[in-house]
């Protein structure tokens, strides 16, 4: 720089300083580089806003214009493939150069950076400026698969920042759709499968989401690719369980591990917001747990959170630990269970995502009703209830209806624990989601119990149509409750040979398969 100021003459020289002198009035110098062509660069910054804002006004809009497409071309040829570090920024110049084809590349670019480093406000919001970027273009092949990768990392932004079921993020994934059956993309079309899947499953909706998972088995088996497979056979597992088919729900599971070992797991949670094998795992662990395969639970819970861990990935360590939690808390291993729900929901709030920190909500306001904070619990339950509700998240609301009813028969509030049963009993049947039937039942014979009024229903109806629904299902872990219902019931009549027996049998099964609270007090119970 010195050498070509030499070089001119006095005045040129003379007017170069004073111009070097007016504008370091205005700004700093922030940083020197050099750019892989060995260029130098100075980098300023205004000392105020104001001078920046001032300057901008100075220029007319064609020179704005063509001054911001020259500095995004300049920074794409001094750093290359390393332009993607400043996507976003490269992206704004095009967008305010008007050359909207560009901007909508490096949005792109922009907001996949950004979710890969869970960053899912911002990533929707660099995308919704890519897809206003590809509205001025006409239509073509190109801009159609421009469009649906803007698209499909909207969706999965949109399901951590809003929730899996929020409307916004259905009708995302639904643009996804049209576009894949436009341009006829198969890959990409198990993606939007699955996004659309999750919205149905998570707002409750499980018979169109069963009719998904179908539809996904079939593009993966054309794919015969095994993580397509995997992918189908979780929406698969996880729909039937929520439907409450736990048999053929846990055969669809134990598949992905047969076609992906756990040892050779490759982790997908670019591509699916939760990986679906780790998914699967947590998934396998309820079911397992509701089977009553205790031990076996717990491992498979166990492996999902190292996974996790080992992949450094937020949403599915927060995702497996609250799964850890749900086991500790359907065992009736309450202070455990808030622990790891406490854990679960923390990181929930320090990653911004809404929908597992409600589930976890749900779950510890439930223990803290068994460890005695009887008020706190079932204020903790309502709120999370409520703002599930917001989300459109109604993913086994009857489970959460029953949890609260049974939350209440603590504060002798009989009336609306029925009516949260009832709720629960209809949602179950509208929506198929019958996982959690036999325990509604069970409740609702404890409120009935506990009102001792003869004109409504026999808690020993309720009592029966539970153990019926858990062995129907072979749900243990439900049967066993039910068991120690009735079999209370029946001792306070003055009976209960009978459903000793059944008791017994229900308490035996478990023998090697491992224990919880639940089983002991069943124990006690025989006096044993």
């Amino acid at each position: 720089m010195i050498s070509r100021v030499l070089s001119l003459d006095p005045e040129a020289v003379e007017d170069r300083l004073q111009a070097l002198e007016r504008i370091h009035r205005f700004v700093n110098p922030l940083e020197e580089r050099e750019y892989p062509d060995r260029t130098f660069s100075i980098r300023y910054r205004f000392i105020h806003v104001f001078y920046q804002d001032a300057l901008y006004a100075d220029m007319v809009p064609t020179r704005r214009a063509a001054h911001s497409l020259a500095i995004a071309r300049s920074l794409i040829g001094l750093t290359g493939e390393t332009a993607r570090s400043m996507a976003a920024e490269v992206a704004q110049l095009f967008e305010f150069g008007r050359d909207n084809e560009s901007a909508s590349q490096y949005f792109l670019l922009a907001a996949r950076r950004a979710s890969g480093i869970f960053a899912y406000p911002e990533s929707a919001m660099l995308c919704e400026r890519g897809l206003r970027a590809l509205r001025s273009l006409p239509e073509s092949w190109e801009r159609d698969t421009r469009e649906l990768g803007l698209s499909l990392t909207l969706g999965m932004a949109q399901m951590i920042a809003c929730g899996y079921a929020a409307p916004e993020v259905e009708n995302t994934h639904r643009r996804s759709r049209e576009l894949c059956l436009r341009i006829n993309h198969k890959p990409r079309l198990l993606r939007v499968l699955w996004g659309l899947h999750t919205c149905h499953v998570n707002a409750g909706e499980l018979v169109p989401a069963l009719e998904l998972s179908r539809e996904m088995r079939q593009v993966a088996d054309e794919l015969a690719n095994p993580a397509a497979i995997a992918v189908s056979l979780h929406a698969l597992g996880t729909t039937l369980a929520f439907m409450g088919n736990l048999v053929e729900a846990r055969e669809a599971l134990e598949k992905i591990f047969i076609v992906s070992p756990i040892g050779k797991l490759e982790f997908r949670s670019s591509l699916y917001v939760l990986d679906p094998c780790l998914t699967s795992l947590c998934m396998l662990a309820r079911l397992l747990d509701l089977m009553g395969f205790l031990d076996e639970a717990v491992e498979k819970a166990d492996i999902a959170v190292n996974l996790a861990n080992q992949t450094g990935h937020p949403p599915s360590l927060a995702y497996a630990t609250f799964w850890v939690g749900w086991i500790r808390h359907s065992r009736g291993e309450h202070a455990g269970a808030r622990r790891s729900l406490e854990a679960a929901m923390a990181l929930n709030r320090t990653h911004g995502l809404p929908q597992i920190l409600e589930w976890g909500r749900v779950f510890r306001g439930s223990s803290l009703t068994h460890l005695g904070k009887v008020a706190e619990g079932i204020a903790e339950m309502r709120r999370s209830l409520d703002n599930q509700m917001g989300m459109r998240c109604l993913l086994e609301r009857t489970y959460c209806l029953t949890l609260l009813a049974e939350a209440l028969l603590l504060v002798n509030d009989y009336d609306e624990a029925l009516a949260l049963c009832g709720d629960a009993l209809r949602i179950a049947q509208e929506t198929q989601g019958r996982s959690f039937e036999a325990e509604t039942h069970r409740v609702r014979g404890e409120v009935l119990l506990a009102l001792n009024d003869s004109a409504r229903s026999s808690p020993e109806i309720e009592f029966q149509t539970a153990l019926h629904t858990a062995r129907q299902t072979q749900c243990r872990s439900l049967e066993l409750r039910a068991a120690m219902s009735h079999y209370r019931l029946k001792q306070k009549l003055g009976g209960g040979l009978d459903e000793s027996a059944s008791l017994a049998e229900a308490v035996k099964w478990f023998s090697r398969r491992g224990n919880s609270p639940w089983i002991a007090e069943a124990w006690r119970l025989l006096g044993r």
